[in-house]
C-alpha cells in the first residue's frame, strides 16, 4: 500500500489518551498526536527522547478548521435574548485559559468557518473578555438585581446557564471560565457527560450551551446548521435552533442588482452568525509562534515520512491517510 513499504495499517482504538501514550512509549503505537499541552510540555520528555528513540516536532499547515465552539440553544428562555448572548461572550475570559492551562500554545477562532481561503470572512473577530460591556448589556436588559452570591436575578430567575461538555481534560479550562463569568453575574453550571450521552443531549436539543466541534468540508456549509427547516426538531445539525437566518440572507441576495459571488454570500452569512452570537467562537486552534495553524506529533524514529513537500494540506505529519508519504524502517527497529 502506498509508494513505500507500509504493507499493513493497524488502527487501534484506545479511549484514554494517557493509556494510549503509555502504549506509545512501549512501542505498541508508532505515532501519537501531542495536541494537549499537558503531553507536549510535561510528558513528552525523558530518556526515550534524549536517546533519540522518539522525536517530537511542530509543523505548520493551512487548512479548514473545525467549526468548534460553544453552541447556544435559542429555545432556552434565557438565551433568546441577543443582549444576554453577547454579554455571555464578553464574560468568558478565554485569554486567561490560553495563558494558563494552554501554556500560550493556542489562539481563539474568530468565525464559524476558518481556513477556507476566499470563503473565509477575515473581518470577523471574536468578542473579547470585557466586563464593562457585559454589565452594561445585562443591566439594560433587566438583569440589574444580584443575589447574595453575586449572580444576577430577573423576576425571581437566576442568570444561570448550564454548559455540557464531553471531554474530562477540558474541565480545568471551563472552570476558569466559570470563575470569571461570576464577575459579570453569570452562573455557569458545568456538566461533564460521557461521549454518547453528550451527543444524545445535543441531538435532542436538550442543552442550553454545549461544547462541540464539527468536521470540516471542501467549502463552508450553512444550511444544515442554520436553516429554519432544521430548527426546533431533534436529530438535525441546527443545534442552536437558529431560525430564518438563511432565509434572511436569501432575501438580501434577491434584492441585489448584481448577484454577489458565492464567496461574498458566505462572508455575509458569517457576519450575520457573528452578529446574532448563536455560536460562541470560544474554542481554540493550536498555534506556536506564528499566526498559522500547526500540527504536533510524536513518532518513533523507525517511522519515516516524506510529507514535508505537501505539509500545507496535512492534518498530521504521520497521518491516518496519505500513507504514500510514510514508511517504516524495519532494520532500525530491529537494531533498537
Amino acid at each position: 500500500m502506498g509508494r513505500f513499504n507500509v504493507d499493513k495499517i493497524i488502527l487501534k482504538v484506545i479511549r484514554d489518551a494517557n493509556i494510549a501514550y503509555k502504549h506509545f512509549e512501549k512501542g505498541n503505537l508508532d505515532s501519537f498526536a501531542l495536541v494537549q499541552p499537558e503531553f507536549w510540555h510535561n510528558k513528552a520528555k525523558g530518556k526515550l527522547y534524549d536517546n533519540g528513540y522518539i522525536e517530537k516536532f511542530v509543523f505548520y499547515n493551512d487548512m479548514p478548521r473545525s467549526s468548534s465552539g460553544f453552541f447556544l440553544n435559542l429555545d432556552s428562555e434565557i438565551l433568546k435574548s441577543k443582549d444576554v448572548r453577547i454579554a455571555l461572550a464578553h464574560s468568558l475570559n478565554f485569554q486567561r485559559v490560553i495563558d494558563t492551562v494552554l501554556r500560550g500554545d493556542y489562539e481563539r477562532l474568530n468565525a464559524f468557518h476558518t481556513g477556507y481561503g476566499e470563503y473565509t470572512n477575515d473581518q470577523i473577530q471574536a468578542r473579547p473578555y470585557d466586563l464593562t460591556k457585559a454589565n452594561k448589556l445585562l443591566d439594560s436588559s433587566g438583569w440589574q438585581e444580584r443575589g447574595g452570591d453575586g449572580i444576577r436575578i430577573k423576576e425571581g430567575q437566576r442568570l444561570s446557564i448550564k454548559l455540557v461538555y464531553g471531554r474530562k481534560e477540558h474541565s480545568e479550562r471551563w472552570s476558569i471560565l466559570k470563575q470569571d463569568a461570576i464577575k459579570a453575574g453569570i452562573e455557569l453550571n458545568l456538566g461533564l457527560q460521557d461521549s454518547s450521552s453528550h451527543y444524545k443531549t445535543i441531538m435532542q436539543k436538550q442543552h442550553q450551551m454545549a461544547s462541540l466541534g464539527w468536521s470540516t468540508g471542501f467549502r463552508p456549509a450553512f444550511w444544515q446548521h442554520f436553516h429554519s427547516e432544521n430548527a426546533h426538531k431533534p436529530q438535525t445539525n441546527n443545534i442552536t435552533n437558529t431560525d430564518n437566518l438563511c432565509l434572511f440572507m436569501q432575501d438580501t441576495i434577491d434584492r441585489e442588482d448584481v448577484p454577489p459571488s458565492e464567496q461574498e454570500v458566505d462572508g455575509d452569512i458569517e457576519r450575520v452568525i457573528g452578529d446574532k452570537e448563536v455560536y460562541g467562537k470560544m474554542r481554540f486552534r493550536k498555534i506556536k509562534t506564528v499566526m498559522v495553524d500547526q500540527g504536533v506529533v510524536n513518532h518513533t524514529r523507525f517511522y519515516e515520512t516524506d510529507a514535508v513537500s505537501s505539509i500545507q494540506s496535512y492534518h498530521a505529519l504521520v497521518p491516518t491517510k496519505n500513507y504514500g508519504d510514510t514508511w517504516g524502517e524495519v532494520r532500525k527497529k530491529q537494531l533498537a
